[in-house]
């Protein structure tokens, strides 16, 4: 038991080797757990850069639209109404002649099917009234559309006849100064 022969030393010397390669020395294991936390914090960093502002520029644009860029249906019916108030103004204004309102009493009341006498009393004695309505309305963020039902109604007593029936669609575009009117459209019912 006390000597060692050369292949014995060379049996050692081997299995050192084998022993440098299989298990890494403590200075090669602190280099690579350094190694792989610096990768980790560099895409740790890397999302954070990306996820950060995206999120922020997410939330800005959500802002944005729902508390500036896009208008309560409200808000742009009540701007609706006031233009279709104007706009009956400018008719009231521009009144028909007689023989015109006879004729659209006549023609409204035998569409509905009354008597030639119960046309002339409303014609006559009767009150007309328009009601406006909200009829349907498709608001984004650069345009808006909203179609409103104006109806016009004469009452005498039990007898009603409407005389005019009609859909205005009215389609905004949002400018520097707030929403805008650019087209309008008009059916008769």
């Amino acid at each position: 038991m006390g000597k060692i022969t050369k292949e014995e030393e060379k049996l050692f010397a081997e299995m050192k080797q084998l022993k440098k390669q299989i298990v890494p020395d403590a200075h090669l294991i602190e280099q690579t757990k350094k190694r792989v936390f610096d990768e980790d914090k560099v895409y740790h960093h890397t999302f954070l850069m990306i996820a950060i502002p995206t999120t922020l520029i997410l939330f800005l644009a959500g802002l944005y639209y729902f508390a500036y860029a896009r208008p309560t249906a409200s808000l742009l019916y009540e701007q609706t109404i006031q233009q279709e108030k104007k706009q009956k103004k400018n008719m009231q204004t521009e009144t028909m002649t007689a023989t015109e309102e006879k004729e659209l009493y006549e023609n409204a009341g035998q569409e509905q099917g009354l008597t030639k006498k119960q046309i002339d009393q409303l014609h006559q004695k009767g009150k007309k009234s328009t009601s406006s309505s909200l009829c349907k309305s498709v608001i984004g963020i650069r345009k808006a559309k909203i179609t409103i039902e104006t109806v016009t109604i004469c009452k005498y007593g039990s007898v009603s006849i409407r005389l005019y029936e009609d859909r205005t669609s009215y389609q905004y575009e949002r400018g520097s100064g707030g929403w805008h009117l650019t087209q309008q459209t008009i059916e008769q019912l």
